[in-house]
């Protein structure tokens, strides 16, 4: 059953997707990423540039899966 989820996953995604819908999800992510590290790096105490150490690692999370993303589509 999860195999079977995945493979229609992946060939939405990444196989049959257009260029369109492939610079969509990397640019969606990335802007998602970035915010989500601003979020994180906001406020931070003296000495102490992230303030949120879960949304930095949220952030660092989906910036990795835009690069895998990217790797996969190349």
């Amino acid at each position: 059953m999860f195999k079977a989820m995945w493979n229609n996953f992946y060939n939405w995604a990444v196989r049959d997707a257009s260029t369109l819908t492939k610079t969509s999800i990397i640019l969606v992510l990335f802007i998602l990423g970035m915010v989500t590290l601003v979020f994180s790096i906001k406020k931070g105490k003296d000495g102490k540039p992230i303030s949120n150490w879960f949304l930095f690692w949220v952030a660092i999370l989906i910036v990795g899966l835009a690069i895998t993303y990217v790797i996969l589509i190349s």
